[in-house]
């Protein structure tokens, strides 16, 4: 009996481009959050208590949904860059996307769900609640608004490069989620996939792209690029607890604190990285 040989499969070690101007936003806010409950929980009202308990809820879920996107990434069969949390202003919208993706002819903006709820997606594109019937706001019009942002930005960087390089992808990190898609628009079943399916969805649509290829060191400006729109452009930050703007004040280490201190409130966040003061 013969033996057969499988040739060993290479996956590519692709950097992970963090947004230096907003590091690893959720993950401090959730910690802010944390503290903040075991600080003053005593002091709190029993519906300011639910209402903390239920931000940390989603800030965990949507840290969750996107550490699983990120290892989909990450065992993607193909070289890219990948851009994680951007955050900026566009004219005098915030914004915020989960993942950029910068491969050398498409370039994926991706947004991470991780809805602890059953769904159906209609003919109309709209997502309803099988538990609740109730119409939730869309991913997919949300992420087409980034995608949209996106493109006018690089259009200022790259006026006579090719728009159709930007494609859509929602990504669904819930597996245990039924999303029912039986009755969804074709361009919208294309959009949509599983985090597990990811990998096999890029290339597919990779394969099938005949635009011309960028070379290494043009992706890595378009990279840096993008990076630095969200340094110069950065989104004001806002405290979880009661919505006012968060600063950046130094005691022996730097933090961001609350505004609404003399009003009581003491939410306060680590920084991640040295900032100038």
């Amino acid at each position: 009996m013969g033996l057969f040989h499988r040739e060993k499969v290479i996956i590519p070690e692709n950097p992970v481009l963090l947004n230096s101007s907003e590091p690893f936003s959720a993950a401090l806010q959730l910690d802010g959050l944390e503290r903040y409950g075991k600080l003053y929980c005593r002091f709190l009202s029993e519906e300011k208590r639910k209402e903390i308990q239920k931000q940390k809820y989603i800030v965990e879920r949507g840290l969750q949904g996107e550490e699983l996107t990120l290892k989909a990434l990450l065992r993607t069969l193909l070289h890219m860059l990948i851009i994680k949390d951007l955050h900026f202003s566009y004219g005098t919208i915030p914004t915020q996307i989960d993942f950029i993706v910068i491969t050398n002819k498409l370039f994926f903006v991706l947004e991470s769900k991780n809805w602890n709820s059953n769904f159906k997606i209609d003919s109309c594109g709209e997502f309803i609640s099988l538990d609740t019937n109730k119409r939730w706001k869309s991913p997919i019009a949300q992420n087409l608004e980034h995608v949209e942002y996106v493109r006018r930005i690089y259009q200022g960087f790259q006026p006579k490069e090719k728009i159709q390089r930007f494609q859509n992808l929602i990504v669904w990190a819930n597996e245990s989620s039924v999303l029912e898609r039986t009755e969804a628009p074709v361009d919208i079943i294309a959009s949509i996939t599983y985090a597990k399916n990811l990998p096999n969805l890029i290339l597919e649509k990779y394969n099938s792209c005949s635009i011309k290829p960028l070379k290494l060191v043009e992706m890595q400006k378009i990279a840096d690029f993008f990076l630095a729109y969200c340094s110069e452009h950065a989104v004001g930050r806002k405290c979880p607890v009661c919505g006012k703007n968060l600063v950046l004040r130094k005691g022996k280490t730097a933090f961001w604190g609350c505004e609404g201190f003399q009003n009581g409130c003491r939410y306060t966040e680590q920084v991640a990285c040295d900032v100038d003061i």
